[in-house]
């Protein structure tokens, strides 16, 4: 079996943790491992992963030997059409690179998409070549499929997307294509399937028929995968989030976005795509790093950090003293794990919080500026009255910026009127009501609003992230100077 992974630039191979200097065996269930570079250098990378796969051994076998699996032959496809052999392998031999982990020197790398193309020269699809794209192309992937014979396929993948999603997905996707798996298959594949399908699983057409085949036809685990799936989505589970139909997470190749840099010796660390090609969530990120960088703000509080994306990017900048608080145990312990290996310096200007935006906390108090994104949806109406006391009565921060999805734009996403795009929305605001909300609030509180959009604009229904910009009456402005209209109560940006 074999694998290759190319991007643009010298950053892949730090990204999985693999020299590119020298051949690298890893010794695996099912036979052994090799890591090689066929081409590394500052204007690109590509890594191969071939897995020799000892079919006698297989045969001989009793854990191996599954029923459907076909291993009693010694002769067979198994050794060299990808399926679940290959995905145990890429979880063996790039565990940190599925996991997101950035290399010591590079933080943040993991995070930022990338342009990938990856081949699989044959891939076990009992579905052939139709199924392949009915499975890859809703995430984004452009995906060239040619039927070698009727159950192999010759794959190729081009795309624009972190390494850490494109390998969970080869890894969840492999099996289901195969339908079927090496090993028996017990209730720690539950696990498996949320923890590497949790960014991109839950809103896929397919999903119960990847979960139904990646979990071995049995109706329960599935059940309970969709379920905990569901529970566990992001903060963006809608499908679509990045404004042209696709997932967050990832955005299809077709020529017009670039890596900044490439050829010059450059790592291709940043992005420079057309909006529609960068998913929203990522949208969303930039737009409030260059807000708060653009409004001077010093002391940030991200109420409701989630997995500390926002609160990473922050500290990339030196002027930002970042606190993030959430009310989840799991979520703030992912964020430390995503924050670990930062320099000293940056570590110095972070801190993390268990809180509720729900309940009046005195440390919520003192900062420049207070984000919560994507956030108020998630809140019973019944306890928004207090979340606005305890942000705009008692905390009273200079800023407040609020980001929340606009239920106006969900008619382009295909969903009903009155649908919410994630089961754990509470509530979905249009713009009218948006405002509505953000302006009484801000006279109540003594803040002038302003609004703004992020993503893909439509004429009609506006752009699928709606803003509030609340700036206290009394702050000045990034000048120095106090606005000239700051007797004005609310307003429309």
């Amino acid at each position: 079996m074999f694998l290759t992974v190319a991007s643009p630039g010298d950053e892949l191979s730090y990204l999985l943790f693999k020299h590119p200097g020298r051949v690298q065996a890893f010794d695996l269930a099912v036979g052994r491992a090799w890591v090689f570079y066929p081409r590394a250098d500052a204007e690109a990378t590509e890594a191969a992963l071939l897995v020799d796969v000892d079919s006698a051994a297989l045969a001989r076998s009793k854990r191996f030997r599954v029923s459907g699996f076909e291993l009693a032959h010694h002769v067979n496809d198994r050794a060299y059409a990808a399926s679940s052999l290959l995905a145990v392998a890429l979880g063996r031999v790039f565990r940190s690179a599925m996991a997101g982990s950035d290399p010591a020197d590079r933080p943040g790398a993991a995070d930022r998409p990338r342009q990938l193309t990856i081949h699989l020269p044959s891939v076990r699809s009992r579905g052939g070549a139709p199924l392949v794209r009915q499975l890859f192309e809703p995430l984004g992937w452009a995906a060239d499929a040619v039927e070698a014979v009727p159950t192999c396929v010759d794959l190729r993948l081009s795309g624009v997307a972190r390494l850490s999603t494109a390998l969970s997905q080869l890894y969840v996707l492999l099996p289901t294509l195969d339908d079927s798996k090496h090993y028996w298959v017990a209730e720690a594949e539950i696990d498996k399937v949320v923890r590497h399908g949790r960014d991109w699983l839950a809103e896929h057409p397919l999903r119960d028929r990847i979960l139904f085949s990646y979990l071995a036809r049995q109706r329960g685990y599935a059940a309970d995968a969709a379920a905990r799936l569901d529970g566990a989505a992001g903060l963006d589970g809608a499908a679509p989030t990045d404004g042209a139909g696709r997932p967050d997470g990832i955005a299809r190749a077709d020529g017009a976005g670039r890596l900044d840099g490439i050829g010059g010796g450059a790592t291709g660390a940043s992005l420079d795509l057309a909006p529609a090609q960068v998913p929203l969530a990522e949208q969303r990120i930039r737009y409030l790093v260059a807000k708060l960088r653009g409004l001077g703000a010093k002391r940030v509080l991200d109420l409701g950090c989630g997995e500390g994306r926002l609160v990473r990017r922050l500290l990339d900048e030196a002027q930002f003293e970042v606190v993030g608080a959430d009310v989840s145990p799991g979520a703030l312990d992912q964020a430390g794990r995503r924050l670990e290996k930062l320099a000293d310096r940056q570590l110095r200007r972070v801190s993390l919080i268990q809180a509720s935006a729900t309940y009046r906390d005195e440390r919520f108090r003192g900062f420049d500026a207070i984000i919560a994104s994507e956030v108020v949806e998630h809140i019973d109406p019944d306890r928004l009255a207090a979340v606005e006391r305890n942000l705009f009565q008692d905390a009273r921060p200079g800023r407040v910026i609020v980001t929340t999805p606009n239920a106006d734009y969900n008619r382009l996403y295909g969903l009903a009127r009155g649908r919410p795009r994630h089961p754990d929305h509470r509530f979905e605001w249009t713009r009218a009501e948006f405002q509505g909300w953000a302006e009484r609030v801000g006279r109540l509180g003594g803040y002038r609003v302003e609004f703004d959009g992020i993503g893909p604009e439509d004429p009609d229904l506006g752009q699928p992230t709606q803003v509030a910009l609340f700036e206290r009456i009394d702050v000045p402005g990034p000048g120095g100077q106090a606005p000239a209209d700051a007797s004005r109560e609310g307003g429309h940006g």
